[in-house]
């Protein structure tokens, strides 16, 4: 979690990406990051459960954010998603190749 953090920090810093996010959502993006990276620094021993709660957390913030850069993009078939998922596959809710997408014999 705590490098998910960093990088949506990072994220928002890229050529492409920072020309489209108002300063306010940058501010709101690093601010939850900060805090989470915070949070991950004072909860060490931290159940699993209450990593991945903090976690859904800074998602409920950010992915919003991001998922509004990145609607545009769709369609341009760079294939993959352009900004940190957290670990989410296409099994996650994602749209990923399904087995009938390969013709094994």
């Amino acid at each position: 979690m705590e490098q998910y953090a960093y990088t949506l920090k990072q994220s928002i810093t890229e050529e492409g990406v920072k020309d489209k996010l108002s300063d306010e959502d940058k501010k709101t993006i690093e601010g939850a990051c900060e805090e989470s990276i915070r949070w991950i620094e004072s909860h060490l021993e931290a159940s699993k459960d209450e990593f991945e709660a903090q976690k859904k957390k800074l998602e409920e913030v950010c992915m919003p954010i991001m998922s509004k850069i990145y609607a545009g993009a769709q369609g341009g078939g760079g294939g993959g998603t352009p900004f940190p998922t957290g670990g989410q596959g296409p099994s996650e809710g994602g749209q990923g190749p399904s087995v009938s997408d390969f013709d094994v014999d």
